[in-house]
């Protein structure tokens, strides 16, 4: 906005607060006159609510200030990268043994750079194997947002996976030929490590957000891959605790004992933690909270009409229950306007979904 711009909406500002001012007094010397109110108290009375309302002006172009910052730091963070995949030396990176390789030769299509693949489109075992093998996978970045100022307060990685012809795939699509294939644990340490080094770059631009990392559960049954991510944690202390290790209400049900603890051992590390996808709200939040669980993540799609029904109350005591814990609830998966009303019915203030924001590319730089 143009100074003089800026001097005009200050000035409107200003002829609001003086009228509302003027009005106060005027109300104050009526009442005086009538013999409701001593004079000097309708004066005070009228000074008092003018600057309160200058006081309130003053915070509320703060707080928009803020919001906006925030918003353009994201922006600026959120850009199509150049093809340099270089990174820094400050942190403990993964080695090329680390990644499973193949030899596979993917046919080359007409797809752009940028195209992400159709989700009814199969990708195949052998583009899944040579992307890996050359450490193909193209961090995403997602912003959770507060309502209704819609202001970033965390931000999740996504893993796109990057084939020979510049075609994007998403987890969805790539993650079942992982699992089969037993890659899971090593993408998992890629995400990990370069989330570490785009968290510690998110400080320095949004310095009270954190960043969501996704675990699988295959990780977390492998005790040499959590040791290794528990290595890479503990070797970047100070970044880890600005992350949020995320798990699946399922992954968290199927890893047993064993796999409980190895989490809890990354916990200890430094970062948070995050039970996402949630499909059953019985479930024990103070036993949650004591695994060192702090945030919560229920998916849109629980909270629809057709799944609610008869299950209302319980997800309602489920996010009371979890916010008299001091946990965070997100609901996430948003797509449509009509999926906010749900927020408003259960009173949920954050909120994560292509509704509010589409997930980005983000700049190489934040990755050194």
């Amino acid at each position: 906005m143009s100074n003089n711009g800026q001097a005009a909406k200050w000035m409107g500002r200003l002829v609001v607060a003086v009228c509302i001012g003027v009005i106060a007094l005027l109300a104050g010397v009526i009442a005086a006159q009538t013999g409701l109110v001593n004079p000097t108290v309708a004066a005070f009375l009228a000074v008092l609510i003018c600057l309160s309302v200058i006081v309130y002006r003053v915070q509320a172009k703060r707080r928009t200030n803020l919001v906006t910052s925030r918003r353009q730091a994201v922006e600026a963070a959120m850009v199509t990268p150049s093809s340099d995949k270089s990174v820094g030396s400050g942190f403990r990176r993964l080695t090329s043994q680390d990644i499973p390789a193949s030899s596979a030769r993917v046919a080359t299509g007409k797809r752009g750079q940028k195209d992400l693949l159709d989700a009814r489109q199969k990708v195949s075992t052998e583009a899944v194997q040579q992307a890996l093998g050359k450490s193909d996978l193209v961090i995403f970045l997602q912003p959770i947002v507060r309502l209704p100022q819609k202001d970033p307060v965390y931000f999740q990685t996504l893993l796109r996976l990057q084939l020979s012809e510049g075609t994007l795939v998403d987890p969805v699509q790539y993650e079942p030929i992982a699992e089969a294939e037993r890659m899971m644990p090593a993408i998992d340490q890629l995400n990990l490590d370069r989330s570490l080094i785009l968290a510690g770059n998110l400080q320095n631009m949004v310095p009270t957000a954190s960043l969501f990392c996704r675990v699988s559960s295959a990780s977390l049954r492998n005790g040499k891959a959590c040791d290794r991510m528990k290595d890479l944690l503990s070797s970047n202390s100070e970044t880890a605790a600005d992350l949020v290790l995320e798990v699946t209400q399922s992954c968290f049900e199927s890893i047993g004992v064993a796999g409980r603890k190895r989490l809890a051992g990354l916990a200890a590390t430094g970062p948070k933690l995050c039970l996402s996808k949630m499909h059953d709200a019985d479930c024990n939040i103070d036993a949650l909270k004591q695994s060192g669980f702090g945030f919560i993540k229920i998916p849109i799609d629980e909270l629809s009409d057709d799944r609610l029904a008869g299950r209302a109350s319980g997800w309602a005591s489920l996010i009371s229950s979890a916010r008299a814990a001091g946990m965070v609830v997100i609901v996430s998966g948003l797509s449509r306007g009509q999926d906010a009303t749900r927020l408003l019915d259960l009173n949920v203030a954050i909120a994560q979904g292509k509704l509010y924001a589409e997930p980005k590319r983000v700049k190489e730089e934040l990755l050194r």
